[in-house]
């Protein structure tokens, strides 16, 4: 026997024993660190103390921070009642901080580099807790995981770009154990269920001899591999779903027969798992009430009439098979067919690359192809290490009959808004892909990669605003600058009168459903007296 195997074989043992003590020692210590995290409020240097609570079912900021801060606020989308850890105490909030952005700071490497700052967003509910924010599982659910690593200290970010962050802990528990759970009063034969504790609470359960333990990982059940919303694509990708319409499939188990249970008895059936999740329909539903229920009533009822205008993600297969309008590409006389060959690609960005291809593959914005032309990809990394993907078309471009198509100025648009008191913007999905490029150019459109050859169905070309604003003009012809502004694929309705205003907002909508247009909800602002649009600010 060779020993020198069994002697690795027990320093392993040994050290996978030491590193289980050492988080055991780590879950008993009343005193031991919480997952309290240093967070900043944009380019200030006041550091706050944000707790993060996996338990959680929202994010919350207190109100000293709201007033230290002078955050805006604006009412709660549905005021509730809040149990708090103690198990006792309820309070009430009606207020919410929409999507306040703050940075962490990330743990480097190693110690002879910089921190990095990772930067975020979130949606806080005011509320008066022992900790100046909570992150709960709405921000948490931004990852593909969020974990607490005790050994290290540090929470543990993974993205889903396939990123792994490490934010170290700055925080201690209090000075009083918290409140045991009461115990459960039904009979011992009852069914077991599913309850969530604290990891104090957890600390205590693990001191009493009585109790036994099962771990296990409820994410080896699932099968989530949801779209990334930070890796962003130049002339490839469309718009991210929202995070409310990535469902779970139903998990099914199955019982094991009791021991004392004769073999020649039949097992008892299956049980069944009855799904929780949120049905699509439902999800859409949430997302509308989400960012309606500040409007007033009649608004509201009208968003809700054309809530198909507004899906929660966007496809290729919702462009209409023949639009209006079709973005075609004429060449000059003395073109050629041009193709390049794949630019050299490091092992991150042909991994990154792979995955973002197979994505828009199962969308439809790209089909294989075996077309002549090709243009090559690309990447540019963006401020937050993340890659972002191109299409290198400027050698293509050069053979391009430029389209003269005048475009709106600016200056004049804003002088139509004087005067008027409600303002409704509109927010197309990734504008320049709900047109088709025309059948018999979709080849000039190829891109080569190391993974093959692919045709975008849809486009980023020279003349993509051109056609686009075509399309744009010919919906909105005979109401262009009475009552709506389009630039591209940003629109905005005004009107002197919320009556009136809606009846223009109905005509608008209307016009979009009829021509298969969609627009993205969480980016839209319905009949306010201020907006921004085009980088400016609109108001009464």
């Amino acid at each position: 026997m060779d020993f020198s195997i069994l002697q690795a074989r027990q320093e392993r043992l040994t050290r996978h024993v030491n590193v289980q003590r050492r988080l055991l020692a780590l879950l008993s210590d009343p005193d031991r660190t919480l997952p309290i995290i240093p967070i900043r409020l944009g380019t200030s240097k006041r550091v706050y103390r944000a707790l993060w609570d996996s338990g959680s079912q929202g994010d919350f900021v207190h109100p000293r921070v709201v007033e230290e801060g002078r955050l805006a606020t604006s009412g709660s989308r549905s005021p509730i009642s809040v149990t708090l850890g103690d198990n006792k105490t309820q309070r009430f909030f009606d207020q919410t901080v929409p999507d306040l952005h703050f940075s962490l700071t990330l743990q480097p490497p190693d110690s002879t580099q910089t921190p990095r700052r990772y930067h975020s967003s979130a949606y806080f509910d005011v509320l008066e807790t022992g900790y100046n924010f909570i992150l709960g599982t709405p921000w948490s659910r931004r990852f593909r995981s969020t974990e607490a690593e005790w050994v290290t200290e540090t929470l543990v970010l993974k993205t889903k770009c396939g990123q792994t962050h490490r934010v170290p802990f700055i925080g201690t528990t209090g000075d009083t154990p918290p409140d045991l759970p009461p115990r459960d009063p039904r009979p011992s034969g009852s069914h077991p269920d599913i309850a969530f504790t604290s990891p104090r609470q957890f600390a205590h359960f693990i001191r009493q001899e009585d109790i036994t333990f099962y771990s296990v990982n409820v994410m080896d059940l699932l099968r989530y591999d949801p779209l990334c919303p930070e890796v962003e694509l130049i002339s490839l990708e469309p718009d991210p779903p929202d995070p409310s319409s990535i469902f779970a499939a139903p998990i099914s188990t199955s019982t094991c027969q009791p021991a004392d249970t004769p073999s020649t008895s039949q097992a008892p059936a299956p049980s069944t798992v009855k799904s929780t999740h949120t049905s699509r329909d439902d999800a859409d539903a949430e997302e509308l009430t989400r960012f309606t229920a500040d409007l007033e009533p009649a608004v509201r009822d009208l968003i809700r009439e054309y809530r198909d205008i507004f899906p929660p993600y966007f496809s290729y297969s919702r462009i209409p098979p023949m639009s209006g309008v079709e973005h075609s590409i004429q060449l000059v006389p003395d073109y050629r067919v041009h193709h390049q060959a794949p630019h050299r690609l490091s092992i991150p960005e042909a991994t990154e690359l792979k995955r973002q291809l197979e994505e828009l593959l199962r969308l439809g914005f790209i089909k294989p192809s075996n077309s002549p032309w090709g243009a090559p990809v690309l990447f540019a990394r963006k401020a937050d290490g993340t890659f972002r993907v191109c299409i290198d078309y400027r050698d293509f471009n050069r053979y391009t009959v430029k389209n003269n198509y005048p475009m709106p100025r600016t200056d004049e648009l804003f002088d139509r808004l004087a005067g008027n008191h409600f303002f409704t913007k509109i927010d197309l999905y990734s504008g320049y892909h709900q047109i088709r490029v025309a059948t018999e150019d979709q080849s000039k459109t190829a891109f080569r990669s190391r993974f093959g050859y692919f045709t975008v169905m849809s486009f980023g070309l020279t003349n993509a605003p051109a056609t686009f604003q075509t399309a744009m003009n010919n919906i909105f012809r005979d109401i262009l600058e009475e009552y709506v502004l389009v630039y591209l694929d940003d629109i905005l309705v005004y009107s002197r009168t919320l009556e009136y205003h809606l009846r223009h907002l109905r005509d608008v909508l209307q016009r979009l459903r009829k021509h298969d247009f969609y627009a993205k909800l969480s980016k839209c602002r319905f009949a306010q007296r201020k907006v921004d649009f085009l980088g400016h600010h609109v108001s009464d």
